[in-house]
């Protein structure tokens, strides 16, 4: 009889229990609302999907935004739990986003099939995003008329608002808007307040996959602006509220909700990230102390962070690969990273990336104070001063584990922050002491006040530059650049750049009236000036610009490889346009890089008439063209064209409407001397598999059509790229354009191309952006590829610096072996010496001494019995140094 009972408790029991069912998703379309939060020194975009700040097209999260530049790409939320031991997740990244619009009822179930409903104001409700301001609020208040999203605020999806009296007002209906007649005001954090509400049963989890289900949330989220600009750590900042609903009939266990950030800190490719366990932060800051590119920060570059005000539990990184520390593919993969573990659930240990390491277990990656230099960050991986390569980062920053009981919600708030310092390193204490001000503001209660904004003016005054002297040329060391004060400037920005006309400028920042700029951070081999000059800034924007100065930084490295712009990326750009057209003339429709270079950057990016763009597929010239420095090179669209062969399969020949050349060393900017133009022997590739010619539409890069890859080699010793065209041109014209493969022991592509001296360039494509497909459109172009920076001019000249007329042109080969030719011209007949000097400052050979005729003339380096290194060629005439150039002897 007990049996029985206790068989019949337990059967009773079941039945009473709530079965654990995963929720089906919905076929709601993907939530298209966005919208911007504008009030203080940042620009953010929000968008209803689970994602911040991108979501494809350009991101926008700038601070300050007077400089227009993005501190983060991309960001959103993860949120995951178990169910019965089961995972649940629902999250946000590039592509995937898994959240849509609106709320919902009792067992996690859509209130409407696609997510959408339009409110009594005859607006839609749910795929919205509503943002009200104090401005809007007093606006009303003196006109009685309403923006649409404080007439449409939406009371009964949970909207916070007060009655007349300022008590809380309780929605009664799902559908319930604000009554602003009846005295009702929306609740306002800081100065600007953003809100909507987006469930995880909307849709498919592409991302999570089939087997995980979503969880059956619902989060009302609310993001706001202090626009206090007396109080930088509130007026440089975003903050945002997450409550998360359970609206499953069932409990969710190990909650843990995920801010992922992809900062891009500026420049994307030179960023360090770290943690900060006392705080609750995961932050980024820049890997040294100038931030390159026009996307950068410039110098003294700034930090973000992450702050889980509400607490924190972990911060993680992850890693662009496949491995244990790389990108999590489901959701079962990203569950343990929100939980501080890699993703094959292995716990993060102290030291190196942090994997099996043998270290003390945590969950905050990259602790150590990297201005200290302290073990366990960035700077110092190790504890022996070994740091990591600075690159792309993203982190996660996660809360402790909470559980969410049906019906319950849990609210996390969060903040991201911004601060400079006056360097990278003094910007990471900024932002720690920015945090503790947010912090303190937020434990008593101050940090949601409405606050009516407080907007200072740009400054008027202007600062004078004082030292250096306009024209100063430095040889060695740090820069120092000062100025005087503006008498309303809160800070300074200084802009560095090669052109007067500060086009394409570095920036810096600074709270005084100096900054240093480290010699390590200046590109040497910069034959031309740098002009500076500074603004007064408050957070109500820049002043006025003082005057410009010039200093010029006469330093020389031999840097092997490709030149780089400003913007990091190779200086392969046109020189001349289709048809001839001016590629930095003013109806080009880009420039970028003719005030470097003189020509406009297309690697990737659209040429001066708009028509193609330059790419490669795969590792491009930039990765061999270290082997063939300083020899620049071009490829020229030319009515002669050339033959090419399709060596690494049929071994085709075709004939191509483009020429190759090596030009020797060319100083940026200037013309071309022909007289040492070698022809290359062009090659194709086929990604699109016709062999037979060369046109757009062969194979697709980038969104656009594109051509087979170009690579070109040199000629064997002793043949030139006219015996290649005697032997190709009869095959192809006697075989309808495309001659087959040599037969047997025919003469072939090797027979004429010097294979063993491999190939400079290599995987170049052209992309159409016309759509016509006419390769008519590359015609008379040309497209120059720079390697090492320019050799420097003496700065030994006379009185009158450098004589007119005396010139000694570039030595070729350079980098040589055995002998190199040094051509060098006078305007007058007269005594010469040209003398071969070691780094120490000794002679090592003199290439020639007496008297020369006025003209060209070249000497031989002949270099048997010399170390390999950088030797420096210098001309002597009218008894003093007329110019020098470096050169490098590898054996």
């Amino acid at each position: 009889m007990r049996l029985f009972a206790t068989a019949l408790l337990l059967i009773t029991l079941l039945l009473l229990a709530p079965i654990s069912t995963a929720q089906t998703p919905g076929s709601c379309p993907q939530p298209l609302a966005s919208a911007d939060l504008t009030i203080n020194d940042v620009e953010a975009r929000l968008y209803n999907n689970g994602a911040l700040f991108w979501k494809g097209g350009t991101p926008t999260y700038e601070v300050p935004q007077a400089l227009e530049t993005n501190a983060i790409f991309a960001a959103g939320i993860w949120i995951g739990g178990q169910v019965d031991g089961q995972v649940r997740f629902a999250g946000a990244d590039y592509s995937h986003w898994e959240f849509w619009a609106g709320p919902l009822d009792d067992g996690a179930t859509l209130p409407e099939a696609d997510c959408q409903r339009t409110n009594t104001n005859g607006r839609e409700a749910w795929d919205r995003i509503y943002v009200v301001s104090t401005d809007d609020v007093a606006a009303y208040d003196d006109s009685g008329i309403a923006t649409d999203d404080l007439a449409d605020w939406p009371v009964g999806l949970g909207a916070p608002t007060v009655d007349a009296m300022g008590d809380p007002v309780e929605p009664t209906d799902r559908d319930q808007l604000i009554d602003l007649a009846a005295g009702e005001r929306p609740v306002i954090y800081g100065s600007q307040t953003a809100f909507w509400v987006m469930n995880d049963v909307g849709g498919p989890h592409l991302w999570s996959g089939s087997n995980i289900p979503p969880l059956g949330i619902e989060v009302q989220v609310s993001a706001f602006e202090v626009a206090d600009g007396e109080v930088l750590p509130l007026y440089q900042s975003t903050f945002y509220r997450y409550r998360i609903i359970n609206r499953n009939s069932v409990a969710i266990e190990n909650v843990y909700l995920t801010v992922w950030t992809d900062t891009d800190l500026g420049n994307f490719n030179d960023d360090y990230m770290g943690s900060d366990s006392t705080r609750g932060m995961g932050y980024t800051y820049n890997g040294d102390g100038y931030d390159q590119g026009t996307n950068g920060y410039g110098f003294s570059p700034p930090a973000l962070g992450v702050d889980l005000l509400s607490g924190a539990g972990s911060v993680m990184t992850y890693f662009g690969d496949s491995s244990p520390l790389g990108n999590p593919a489901d959701g079962a993969e990203a569950y343990p990273y929100m939980q501080g573990r890699w993703r094959d659930g292995t716990p993060m240990t102290e030291g190196g990336l942090g994997y099996m390491t043998g270290g003390p277990i945590t969950t905050y990656i990259f602790s150590g104070e990297p201005e200290a230099g302290a073990f366990w960050s960035e700077f110092n991986i190790d504890g022996q001063g070994t740091a990591n390569t600075p690159s792309d980062r993203r982190f996660l920053t996660s809360t402790p584990s909470f559980s969410l009981q049906p019906g319950e919600s849990y609210t996390v708030d969060i903040g991201i922050l911004f601060a400079f310092g006056s360097g990278n390193l003094s910007s990471i204490t900024a932002l720690r002491a920015a945090s503790d001000e947010v912090q303190a503001r937020y434990d008593a209660g101050a940090l949601f006040d409405t606050v009516e904004p407080n907007l200072p003016l740009p400054p008027t005054g202007t600062p004078t530059p004082t030292s250096p002297e306009d024209g100063t040329v430095f040889t060695e060391g740090d820069v120092m650049l000062s100025w005087t004060a503006a008498s309303d400037a809160d800070y300074y920005v200084i802009e560095v750049d090669t052109s007067a006309t500060f086009s394409a400028s570095s920036q810096g920042h600074v709270a005084g009236t100096t900054i240093t700029l480290d010699s390590l951070d200046i590109p040497v081999n910069q034959a031309r000036p740098f002009y500076w000059r500074v603004r007064g800034a408050t957070a109500g924007g820049l002043g006025p610009a003082s005057e410009a100065r010039s200093f010029t930084y006469d330093i020389f490295q031999f840097i092997i490889g490709p030149l780089r712009l400003s913007n990091g990326e190779p200086a392969f750009v046109e020189v001349v346009g289709p048809d001839g057209a001016d590629p930095c003339g003013p109806d080009a429709t880009s420039t970028f890089g003719c005030d470097e270079v003189g020509g406009n950057w297309i690697y990737p990016s659209f040429n001066g008439t708009n028509e193609y763009l330059m790419h490669s597929l795969s590792a491009g010239p930039e990765a061999v063209l270290a082997n063939y420095a300083p020899n620049d090179y071009e490829i020229r669209w030319t009515d002669e064209g050339s033959y090419a062969a399709y060596i690494f399969s049929a071994n085709t020949l075709v004939e191509v409407p483009f020429e190759v050349w090596d030009i020797g060393f060319v100083e940026p900017g200037t013309e071309n001397d022909p007289s040492d133009d070698v022809q290359l022997i062009p090659v194709l590739f086929a990604d699109g598999g016709g062999e037979c010619a060369f046109n757009f539409g062969e194979t697709e890069d980038l969104g656009y059509p594109a051509t087979d890859r170009i690579y070109a080699y040199y000629p064997l010793d002793g043949m030139s790229h006219d015996d290649w065209v005697t032997y190709a041109q009869p095959l192809v014209e006697a075989n309808g354009g495309c001659a087959p493969a040599p037969a047997g022991d025919q003469p072939n592509y090797f027979s004429f191309a010097d294979g063993a001296r491999g190939r400079p360039l290599q995987r170049v494509i052209m992309l159409d952006n016309t759509g016509t497909g006419d390769l008519g459109i590359m015609q008379g172009s040309v497209q120059r590829f720079y390697t090492t920076d320019p050799p420097g001019t003496a700065n030994e000249d006379g009185p009158g610096g450098l004589a007119e007329g005396y010139r000694l042109s570039a030595a070729y080969p350079n980098p040589f072996a055995q002998r190199t030719r040094v051509p060098f011209s006078l305007p007058t007949a007269g005594h010469v010496r040209l003398v071969a000097y070691d780094l120490l400052g000794r002679q090592v050979a003199v290439l020639h001494e007496g008297p020369v005729a006025a003209g060209m003339h070249e000497a031989t380096f002949e270099a048997e019995g010399l170390a390999s290194g950088v030797y420096v060629v210098v001309l002597e005439a009218e008894g003093m140094i007329q110019t020098r150039q470096k050169i490098l002897l590898v054996r």
